[in-house]
């Protein structure tokens, strides 16, 4: 268990791709949340200059791990700026319990219009009494690559709330 007072929010990795070819989709780890009532999906990627697509994170539920949604839960486009690098927070309303995956889809349609240094983060809320149990990763486990805490804040997360 985690407490707010002690950890604040919890931030985790969930996909990290060095290159998303032209209409290709990376996806990454899934990961089981129980009693997450604050959940934000961060992407952060960089578009080649020829891009004119953005890079859309579609987020697929399962109640039990293995019979997932065919139609996103939810999802997060990126919106470009060709030749640079671009980042997009989204605050998501997840079922109490379930397991998660995403996967980031390349729209761009040519050669050159790849996308590159992909990586989502998940960030994890907290329950009324300000304790989460919340992360228990299926398959392999992920470990925070990278703290980006920029655009959400702890403040940011329980605004929602209020």
């Amino acid at each position: 268990m985690y407490s707010y007072m002690d950890k604040g929010p919890i931030m985790h990795q969930v996909l990290r791709q060095e290159l998303v070819a032209s209409l290709g989709t990376a996806i990454g780890t899934n990961h089981y949340l129980t009693d997450a009532e604050i959940t934000s999906v961060t992407i952060r990627a960089t578009y080649a200059a020829t891009c004119d697509a953005d890079a859309v994170v579609k987020i697929y539920f399962s109640p039990d791990g293995l019979n997932w949604d065919t139609v996103p839960f939810d999802t997060l486009a990126l919106t470009r700026t060709a030749g640079e690098t671009c980042q997009r927070t989204k605050v998501i309303n997840p079922p109490k319990f379930g397991y998660f995956k995403y996967a980031v889809y390349n729209g761009n349609d040519g050669t050159a219009k790849v996308i590159t240094n992909v990586k989502v983060w998940v960030t994890i809320g907290f329950d009324e009494l300000g304790v989460v149990d919340t992360y228990a990763p299926l398959g392999n486990v992920i470990q925070p690559q990278e703290v980006h805490t920029k655009d959400v804040t702890p403040g940011d997360l329980l605004a929602r709330r209020r």
